[in-house]
């Protein structure tokens, strides 16, 4: 770091929602004058917004401009000439819940808002293993990468602000996709989520996310669900480890079923060059480790890091014990 930077103390959604709010304003045109360069970004970053629900949104003529923060639980509400809503739910890495992005909607339309003029965005500048809930829900989906394209055409040596808010943008981009430039023993939460998003595109599957038990937790990545007999099975990195999983809702049937899919799993295993062996110790809760990968599941180039293209291979190979254990279960 060669300077401070605000948004290193700043992190907290309520943080952001004061940026975005910022950006906003800029876009009045009372302050074309003031500080043109950050008039156009405020206007830009009007058009981001607005941009997978149709630009004939944005009016020539601004006549009136109301930014709201926590409007009735909506993080911010950008009103134009009293009749185009922009609905913003920001986020930092945390993700929805509770239907709560339907119901800010709703809320919108009881206060008069038409349908077409509703503009619900949701804006993440951390990582997200899947949008489709915010999809489902009629929201556009504003990421990092966008907001760092879009301060990157307008940042000055004028505003701290503006390039503060880029610069640190950029440095959790970098955090991010550190995983393919730096030894697996530097890895932190950011390089984490970048490889299970990565892994996830290639697979074309799973979902990833923090997963806590009394160690702390840990990110996970889980993959390729099966469904057979009295439990489903599915396969689960825990960071490091590759794990064989099961999952089995009725109590009294988790002993049996662990012991037998454990059994299932080692010996289709025994023709694969994977190690796969059983744990020490078996848990007892719905969802249990049955057998893990000896040693590490990701592949090395000769220069010490992340052969991408080799672990997929380790992943795919796990994928067709799982296959191959619950085809033979079913014959």
């Amino acid at each position: 770091m060669s300077r401070p930077n605000l948004f290193h103390f700043a992190t907290s959604e309520l943080s952001q929602d004061a940026v975005l709010c910022w950006l906003a304003e800029w876009a009045k045109p009372e302050y074309s004058e003031t500080d043109p360069q950050l008039h156009q970004l405020g206007k830009e970053f009007l058009r981001l917004l607005l941009m997978n629900h149709g630009q004939e949104l944005l009016p020539q003529t601004i006549k009136s401009f109301e930014i709201k923060r926590q409007h009735r639980n909506i993080d911010v509400l950008i009103v134009l000439n009293g009749t185009v809503a922009i609905c913003i739910e920001d986020k930092v890495g945390s993700f929805e819940h509770s239907e709560q992005l339907e119901r800010y909607v709703a809320t919108l339309r009881e206060e008069g808002f038409v349908e077409d003029n509703i503009v619900p965005v949701y804006v993440q500048t951390g990582e997200q293993s899947s949008y489709k809930a915010a999809e489902d829900a009629g929201y556009s989906i504003v990421r990092r990468a966008e907001l760092i394209t879009l301060l990157s055409r307008s940042v000055t040596g004028n505003d701290s602000i503006a390039r503060d808010f880029h610069d640190y943008l950029s440095d959790v981009e970098q955090s991010v996709r550190a995983y393919n430039t730096i030894p697996f023993a530097e890895w932190d939460w950011y390089a984490w989520q970048g490889f299970y998003s990565e892994i996830q595109s290639l697979l074309e599957e799973g979902d990833w996310g923090y997963v806590p038990n009394p160690r702390g937790g840990f990110v996970g990545f889980w993959w390729h669900w099966k469904n057979v007999g009295d439990s489903k099975q599915y396969l689960q990195l825990e960071q490091p480890v590759l794990c064989f999983k099961i999952f089995v809702d009725d109590k009294e049937k988790r002993r049996e079923m662990r012991s037998e899919w454990s059994e299932r799993i080692l010996s289709v295993a025994e023709d694969s060059s994977l190690k796969v062996a059983r744990p020490r110790r078996f848990g007892t809760g719905k969802s249990m480790t049955v057998a893990f990968l000896e040693g590490e599941y990701r592949e090395l180039t000769p220069s010490g890091l992340l052969d991408i293209s080799g672990t997929l291979n380790v992943l795919r190979q796990a994928e067709d014990i799982l296959d191959r254990a619950t085809r033979d279960s079913t014959r």
